[in-house]
């Protein structure tokens, strides 16, 4: 894998998906700093804008099931977003995960920290 920004969905790492095309852009919006904010990535997950039908993929599903699929975060009774995890690595490292019920809200966070 080449250094930089890369996306993974549930697909193959780089897949022109709508949503893993917005969270890579967002990424490299952050810039370059050292510190990593775990709020502000989680708030970048928490992308729930639906993709224009121009750009959603042809899977095989339908356009219905692609619409419902094309934001980075998915929201729904049998299937969406249930967590989302935040992994940073430097001369430390911390991993967040943040839980969300089947109504898209938070309910529950942990963070675990590691030094050298």
């Amino acid at each position: 894998m080449e250094p930089g920004v890369h996306a993974l969905s549930n697909g193959l790492l780089d897949e022109r998906w709508p949503k893993s095309r917005r969270v890579a852009t967002a990424l490299r919006g952050l810039g370059s700093s050292r510190a990593v904010d775990h709020d502000r990535l989680f708030e970048l997950m928490n992308d729930r804008q639906p993709a224009p039908d121009s750009e959603l993929p042809e899977t095989g599903v339908g356009a219905e099931l692609e619409r419902f699929l094309a934001p980075p975060f998915i929201v729904g009774d049998r299937y969406g977003t249930r967590c989302t995890t935040v992994v940073s690595i430097g001369s430390s490292a911390s991993v967040s995960e943040r839980r969300f019920d089947v109504g898209g809200d938070a309910v529950g966070e942990v963070t675990y920290r590691f030094s050298p």
